[in-house]
């Protein structure tokens, strides 16, 4: 089997989560304006629980959306970094705080951001990051009015974090930077509650997914472990508010990059959890801790770094149409 995704013509914003309704979506396939790309599946046990899956992940989005023919989709960008880019997001970042106050959201001036785009104010960012995860759980759709703003705005304060934290962290890192060297994609279907739950023997395959990879989604609110080893977030863990991903869903997230597996990855997270005492909070041994993401497959176009994406795909067509799989030779199942 294939996963198939379709671009088309339009606009999205690189800073906060895009929207797509599909009207009977395996009919966009074969225009001529869209670009259409294909991953070939991986042979691993979690993959082939996704596969087994999707079909009635898929039935259950249609009857929660109340259509046979529509599917929804939220998609986020994560584009590379460049100083005009980290200059309007942090501008962007704090206009968003600006419209949470409007809302009655008490947010301390001292969390603003400045405008040194060599800065990533990590300290900040997590702050920032903690206040989105535990505002957003608090959001209930049956009493608040205003919850699709407030959902897309503490969203919004999501993306631009993440991005933000990609900041080049010295000189050299700011020379050696290249052009689209990443360009990431997250792609969220109507959200569900019946997903199936991560076994300790299913994170087992868990590692560092590099450019052109299809990702299992983290499809999770908050920061896991490995997450805050690499943000240096160590008040997360005191505050008890690590999450790590439990669920396999029907999200996914499409990586390209020119980052080369990284052999230190494994020892340099596990030495930030011994030298932060992390195992006075947490069991960071235990399989669910493991860090990394489970890739699915890979990109069969040859796309692997954010270049190649954004000339192949996103310039032309950065509108996100729709996901399905399909047989080998293309014929669409679900």
């Amino acid at each position: 089997m294939k996963f198939n995704i379709v671009f088309g013509p339009g606009k999205a914003d690189f800073f906060t989560s895009n929207i797509a309704y599909t009207r009977k979506f395996m009919d966009i396939k074969d225009n001529s304006e869209n670009t259409h790309l294909t991953y070939a599946f991986n042979d691993k046990p979690l993959t082939h629980k996704f596969l087994s899956m999707w079909p009635e992940y898929r039935r259950q989005q249609i009857e929660n959306f109340k259509s046979t023919e529509i599917l929804n989709y939220h998609y986020n960008y994560y584009p590379t970094v460049s100083a005009p880019a980290l200059l309007q997001a942090k501008k962007e970042m704090n206009e968003t705080l600006d419209e949470l106050r409007t809302f009655g959201y008490e947010i301390p001036d001292a969390l603003y951001l400045n405008n040194d785009v060599n800065d990533p104010e990590n300290h900040k960012l997590n702050e920032l990051h903690f206040v989105f995860e535990t505002e957003l759980l608090k959001l209930d759709w049956n009493t608040n009015p205003n919850y699709k703003q407030l959902y897309s705005l503490f969203e919004k304060v999501n993306n631009v974090v993440h991005f933000i934290e990609l900041t080049p962290q010295t000189e050299v890192a700011w020379q050696n930077l290249d052009r689209h060297s990443n360009f990431n994609m997250a792609i969220r279907t109507n959200s569900m509650s019946k997903y199936y739950e991560l076994q300790d023997e299913d994170y087992a395959d868990f590692g560092q997914p590099l450019g052109g990879d299809l990702v299992a989604d983290f499809s999770t609110v908050g920061k896991d472990l490995f997450v805050c080893s690499c943000t240096n977030d160590v008040e997360l863990v005191h505050r008890n508010s690590v999450n790590q991903q439990r669920y396999l869903t029907d999200y996914v997230f499409l990586m390209f990059s020119t980052h080369k597996l990284d052999p230190w990855m494994h020892r340099n997270h596990f030495k930030w959890c011994e030298d932060n005492k992390v195992g006075d909070y947490l069991d960071y041994n235990a399989p669910m801790y493991k860090p990394g993401r489970h890739v699915l497959g890979k990109n069969e176009q040859g796309l692997i770094t954010g270049k190649d994406f954004y000339d192949n795909v996103i310039a032309r067509t950065p509108t996100l149409l729709g996901c399905y799989l399909s047989q080998d030779d293309g014929t669409p199942i679900f």
